[in-house]
């Protein structure tokens, strides 16, 4: 039990960071993109670790498992030897100097990667105009209500929907009369749809915005999950699977592409970080209450409560949901802070321009 709390940690606790990281040094054209392909890298691991466990399980059992999978973890440690910090983060703790040689190092990067001079930066924009530096004072001011809601609720019935699902999928194969490894390889092999589903996501993302690609794969992860439920047999099982994990991993580049958009840099990853515990106390119900259809109804309407669970999501992005696309992360505060009647101040900074 203290084993499983600290892995969920840690995996917890590197998300909001390492999206929030991404989404204040990525231009704004193609910052959802970035952060969507990374997040598809998952769908990447998904598939490998439950390919090593096809074959590990069997022979060895799942401790040595554990072991083996968990060696991949080495390799960020070799990864994070170059991060940067964010230039953001250090100008709104006024490291200004610092600020400038991160922005100093980026552009080098990118000059010498293009091959051309770089356009000229634009003024540094003051996101918040509250001087409180408690990240939760900013989190839960006035200002950022209608985030708050949309992204809350976002998070826990998108993830409600999600695990209340997939933690119950091999033990709903079982019923069908798939073995325990038969199972693990019927949900990696459906799994693999869940890889095209975050790269089209990321596409979509900055070609028609954050709000209508989140409802598109959140409705269309409920039509799925709905038809997976029902389906009679074995390949359209795997058809109607396959499509319900393409929009369900989809539905994973909008959250984490699009949440960190809607706070400012002293907020962005408590805000992320509490849209994602709303989440988690979501992926928590979700088994809870399956547990329960599942006796009662049987495993058709464990899948009918997922279908709704998306349904309600993409409700709440249709309407609270603000378009963030093409905008530098100034200018998406800047606008919920006018639109409660107060103006930032502009400086003459360039840590974050264009960006």
């Amino acid at each position: 039990m203290v084993f499983r709390f600290l892995i969920g940690v840690g995996v917890g606790g590197k998300a909001p960071v390492a999206q929030d990281i991404l989404s204040e040094i990525i231009p704004s054209g193609v910052r959802a993109k970035y952060i969507a392909f990374m997040e598809g890298f998952w769908a990447v691991g998904f598939v490998i670790s439950g390919r090593i466990a096809y074959f590990v399980l069997p022979l060895a059992g799942w401790r040595p498992l554990f072991a083996v999978v968990g060696m991949f973890a080495v390799v960020v440690f070799w990864v994070r030897r170059s991060l940067l910090e964010s230039p953001r983060w250090l100008a709104d703790h006024r490291r200004f100097a610092e600020a400038e040689k991160v922005m100093a190092e980026i552009e080098n990067g990118v000059r010498a990667a293009s091959g051309r001079p770089l356009s000229e930066p634009r003024p540094f924009l003051a996101e918040t105009t509250l001087e409180t530096r408690n990240s939760l004072g900013v989190l839960f001011s006035r200002f950022y209500l209608r985030a708050n809601v949309m992204a809350f609720s976002l998070w826990f019935f998108a993830l409600l929907g999600y695990f209340g699902l997939t933690s119950w999928l091999t033990v709903i194969l079982g019923e069908r009369g798939f073995s325990v490894v038969g199972s693990v390889g019927f949900v990696t092999l459906i799994t693999l749809g869940g890889i095209p589903g975050f790269y089209v996501a990321a596409e979509l993302l900055e070609r028609i915005g954050r709000k209508p690609t989140t409802a598109i794969f959140l409705a269309m992860s409920a039509v799925m999950a709905y038809a997976y439920g029902h389906s009679v047999d074995t390949t359209s099982l795997l058809l109607a699977g396959f499509a319900m994990q393409f929009f369900m991993f989809g539905m994973w580049s909008c959250l984490y592409a699009s949440t960190p958009e809607l706070y400012p840099t002293r907020a962005r990853s408590t805000g992320a970080g509490v849209a994602s515990a709303f989440g988690r106390i979501g992926a928590i119900s979700g088994p809870i209450i399956v547990g329960y259809i599942i006796r009662a109804i049987g495993h058709a309407g464990v899948f009918s409560l997922g279908a709704a669970s998306f349904a309600l999501a993409a409700f709440v992005v249709l309407t609270l949901g603000i378009e963030t696309r093409n905008r530098t992360l100034e200018e998406i505060c800047r606008q919920e802070e006018r639109a409660e009647g107060s103006r930032p101040a502009s400086h003459a900074m360039r840590p974050t321009s264009g960006f």
